[in-house]
């Protein structure tokens, strides 16, 4: 007997639902033909599993029935298996053709299957005529649109519906997002066409607003609103009332009887059928109003965007009407622009008129004369004075201000004060701002602004901003030149904006030593410091604590104690493992609590006077590193009313302020808060033109004994000295309080090129370039440029800004980098001199100051900066 040598092979495939199965691998065997069973002459039984013997294919010795997959082939009752045959089901279907899978695309079952080498055909597949749509190898389901990939833009898209081209004019809906008009299944091509009251151009909806056929349309259907300059009503041409106002061929009828100028940004306009009146109808001087208001019927209040000229007139256009309006000035609001000066130091009276600064000598070129007197010789003059000029002095006068011009006369009694006031801290030359490396006890999770010279290994620093020469402004740490004087111990590398911040020159400290940083601008101006980069760790050494302190029981007040936590070379910490306080049980806290940061105060109340104990401050493991002793008493007797003394008299004037007034003796120890009830009838006097207080701003507030707080609520109108004056019930003066008013905020936070006149919106403004060139300046002599530079260079924010235009909020990065300074560029040199005066009187003409708190261009349109009269320019945001 011949033996058949067969090579074992794998079979890949199980098709489960027919009993077909692919054969296992057998070993190589001979074989031999017995009364129709296959044996193996090795061991002269059945052979096992398939194999092919002669062309027939044997299972376990016996002819194989059925179907089955063997080497790749199909076989059928033992034999190649000829023609088409799908094996299989569901996505386990596979298309065979005279044994082999079928190569290339093929329909089956009357086209409603497709597959693709023998298998399902896999996602979307359009037939070559374009008249079936398959998904996943069977004809798409319900309806679909294809393809999916440019939809915003494609000319070929089509509609299927249960796999085949949808017939007749069918609108689709994709996304949620894109609205389509199919024709028979392609895209519509007609120019335009409605179809369901919707407008498509192209077989898309069309959305910017547009007319056809003599409607208005406005993303795609038809709308209610204004279409150049005319009024339509659900598409259609304005005639009759709508919503309380009349329309005559998409024309509003109104009628103004009366305009009333309130102030130098309020208009008050008269008549009838004003509410249909759009903001974008209402121009002064061809700019644009802020808004319109409807507080009474046949009344308008109109907000503007760039305050009134004082005693000019302006042109108000209402549609295509025009008015002459003016602001003249009220003599009754003029008031002290700075009511408070420094002792024995000689000053000028100036005035605020409308929000702006004018000496006396400057009215009196408008034709308003002002002449002062006093009880005593203030002026350099004597009692009296025509120009306001004051001698040093000390203590406070009243002194009556006459105001006339050729129709009336006004006299006004003011307070003119000579004060202690409160020294500008002291700026340092440079300040660094470090990255501590990570260590078990500093978290190292940021840069922290420190005055030290001292790094150690591993930290990175930037010189976060520096003053030049004698000038009181700062310039930041960008566009800054570092060079160090020994580079193997720090060395100045790029700070990446990849980092999340602005690009920096940074100090990295590489080893131990000592090395000179020299901070210069690209101008040339310079200044140096040393560092000393040391080995050690940064480790918790000090706790800085008073070691006495009395509290006060049953104080409305938080007792707070100022603690440091200081590292080996005198800096603050910041611990991950925070020192442990332990309290004393008289305050009415915990055994024991955190100190998590030496930049917060240890704060406490308690409620028993008489009582002494102490406060330890522990390290983690168990050392006291500091202790203060306190003290209980009792409140003092009320003897007098003052002002809280934790309130600094120097603030931020773009801050509101919280002045709580309490009692003390006459020793000045606290005897407890006032209430609202104890105010009830005492007078506040302050200079209108510098702060308002409890949102008065007439110069005279007097307490209801309805206040939610007993408080004074300051906000500052401009940088400057004031004093405030109370007044008890009868009338008697009781208290007397200065407050110097600073700008912390002065100046434009972004502008990227000199020339740049459209900004991209939204944006900010930044701090680049010069701002305004020697041309814009106009006539003044003085005023040739403004370069810009800033104050401190804050992280890259992760911001939710509005798109005003498109309705809705989005995430975005923006550097934010805020509080420029702007400079008159006096040297005309294009950069910050030490010669240059920082800008601190900057405006724009919105009511939020656009410039000078740098706040994110929101909308699309024009921005207007002013720099007193001198420079003006207008920014497009598109």
């Amino acid at each position: 007997m011949r033996k058949h040598t067969i090579t074992a092979i794998t079979l890949t495939m199980v098709v489960m639902g027919l009993g077909i199965s692919e054969p296992t691998i057998a070993e190589a065997a001979t074989y031999k033909l017995k009364n129709g069973v296959l044996l193996n002459n090795t061991t002269g039984k059945a052979a096992s599993g398939y194999v092919l013997y002669k062309g027939r294919l044997y299972k376990n010795g016996k002819l194989n029935k059925g179907y089955v997959v063997f080497h790749g082939k199909l076989y059928r009752n033992s034999v190649l298996n000829t023609g088409y045959e799908i094996i299989g089901k569901g996505q386990n279907m596979k298309l065979y053709y005279n044994a082999t899978l079928k190569k290339g695309n093929k329909t089956a079952r009357n086209k409603t299957l497709l597959f693709k080498n023998g298998v399902l055909a896999k996602g979307y597949v359009q037939t070559r005529d374009k008249e079936r749509l398959y998904h996943n190898g069977y004809l798409a389901k319900g309806t679909t649109m294809y393809p999916q990939r440019d939809v915003a833009t494609s000319k070929k898209l089509y509609l299927y519906h249960n796999g085949y081209l949808a017939k007749g004019l069918k609108r689709y809906r994709y996304l949620d997002k894109y609205t389509y008009l199919f024709d028979n299944g392609k895209l519509d091509t007609h120019k335009y066409r409605v179809h369901d009251n919707i407008l498509f151009h192209e077989g898309r909806k069309y959305l910017p607003p547009t007319l056809y056929s003599g409607n208005y349309y406005n993303r795609g259907i038809r709308t209610t609103g204004y279409y150049k300059d005319l009024f339509y009503i659900k598409g259609v041409l304005a005639n009759g009332t709508y919503h309380d106002s009349e329309y005559k061929d998409g024309k509003l009828q109104f009628t103004v009887t009366k305009v009333e100028v309130v102030d130098r940004t309020t208009i008050i306009v008269y008549g009838t059928g004003l509410s249909g009146l759009r903001k974008e109808d209402l121009t002064v001087n061809n700019e644009p109003i802020k808004d319109r208001f409807y507080p009474e019927k046949n009344q308008m209040r109109v907000q503007l965007k760039t305050p009134l000229s004082s005693n000019k007139t302006a042109t108000l256009k209402i549609n295509d009407q025009m008015f002459d309006i003016a602001y003249v000035t009220k003599l009754e609001d003029i008031a002290l622009w700075e009511d408070t000066f420094a002792e024995n130091e000689a000053a000028m009276l100036a005035f605020d008129v409308d929000g702006k600064m004018a000496t006396a000598e400057g009215l009196k070129a408008e034709g308003i004369n002002v002449t002062f007197r006093a009880d005593t010789p203030i002026f350099e003059e004597g009692t009296t004075s025509a120009t306001g000029k004051l001698r040093a002095g000390t203590g406070q006068h009243p002194v009556k201000v006459t105001i006339e011009t050729a129709e009336e006369t006004k006299e006004k009694m003011m307070r003119v004060t000579f004060a202690e006031l409160i020294a500008a801290e002291k700026e340092s030359p440079y300040t660094l701002a470090v990255r501590k490396e990570r260590t078990d006890v500093d978290e190292g999770n940021g840069y922290k602004r420190i005055q030290s010279n001292t790094l150690v290994i591993g930290e990175r620093a930037y010189v976060q901003s520096a003053v030049f020469g004698k000038g009181s402004g700062r310039i930041n740490g960008f566009g800054l030149i570092l060079t160090s004087s020994n580079p193997d111990v720090v060395a100045v590398e790029q700070h990446p904006i990849t980092e999340g911040r602005l690009p920096t020159d940074q100090l990295v400290a590489k080893k131990a030593g000592a090395t000179t940083i020299t901070v210069a601008t690209t101008n040339g101006y310079s200044q140096q410091f040393d560092v000393t980069v040391r080995n050690e760790k940064r480790q918790l050494t000090t706790v800085k604590a008073p070691e006495m302190y009395e509290a006060i029981a049953n104080n409305t007040r938080t007792e707070k104690i100022a603690v440091a936590l200081l590292d080996q070379y005198g800096d603050n910490l910041e611990l991950a493992q925070p020192v442990r306080v332990v309290y004393l049980e008289i305050l009415g806290m915990p055994a024991e609590g955190k100190l998590y940061s030496s930049y917060s105060p240890l704060q406490f109340n308690v409620k028993e006077a008489g009582k002494s104990g102490t406060i330890l401050y522990k390290d983690s493991g168990g050392k006291i590193l500091a202790k203060t002793v306190v003290n209980t008493i009792g409140l003092a007797t009320k003897e007098r009313l003052a002002v809280d003394r934790d309130v600094a008299q120097r603030q931020d004037m773009n801050m509101s302020l919280q002045v709580p007034l309490i009692y003390e003796d006459n020793e000045e120890n606290y005897a407890g808060a006032a209430s609202v009830e104890d105010l009830k009838g005492y007078h506040v006097s302050f200079n209108p033109a510098m702060v308002t207080i409890n949102e008065d701003t007439d110069g005279d507030y007097t307490f209801t004994g309805e206040e939610r707080m007993p408080a004074l609520n300051l906000r500052a109108n401009h940088e400057g000295n004031t004093t405030i004056t109370i007044y008890d019930p009868t009338m008697k003066k009781v208290l007397s309080k200065t407050w110097q008013f600073y700008d912390f905020q002065p100046s434009i936070t972004s502008l990227k090129t000199k020339d740049l006149t459209t900004l991209t919106a939204p944006t900010t403004l930044s701090f680049r370039d010069v701002l305004y060139t020697k041309k814009e300046a106009g006539k003044d002599d003085i005023v040739e440029q403004v370069t810009l530079s800033r104050d401190h260079d804050y992280a890259v924010r992760s911001s939710m800004e509005k798109r005003s235009w498109s309705g809705y909020a989005e995430e975005a990065d923006t550097p934010f980098v805020n509080y420029g300074d702007l400079y008159v560029d006096y040297d005309n040199d294009g950069h910050f001199s030490p010669s240059d005066a920082r800008l601190t009187s900057l405006k724009t003409t919105d009511e939020k100051k656009y410039a000078t708190t740098g706040r994110a261009v929101l909308k699309k349109e024009p921005i207007t900066v002013e720099y007193e009269n001198v420079i003006k320019k207008v920014i497009d945001v598109q």
